[in-house]
């Protein structure tokens, strides 16, 4: 996210990082995470995303909260192969 936002920043010939540059850096973010996910989960995903987008700070939530289902998927997976 730190490049991505550096990056846009010098897109728009600025030396420093913006708000503006971390909120593109969000969202290009989610939305290519969303986009990775089957249909069902998809949607679901976009309907969050939507009502959520206006802030950079909604939107660092809804990525925490899909970090941590992330985790817990990959760690009930982790235990279910050990066991």
């Amino acid at each position: 996210m730190i490049r991505m936002s550096e990056a846009h920043a010098r897109m728009h010939l600025r030396q420093h990082v913006t708000q503006e540059d971390a909120d593109m850096a969000i969202r290009v973010l989610l939305e290519s995470f969303i986009s990775t996910q089957k249909f069902g989960v998809q949607k679901a995903l976009q309907k969050v995303y939507k009502d959520n987008s206006e802030s950079a700070s909604e939107l660092c939530k809804v990525l925490i909260f899909l970090g941590i289902i992330l985790f817990l998927f990959w760690y009930s997976l982790f235990i279910y192969i050990l066991l």
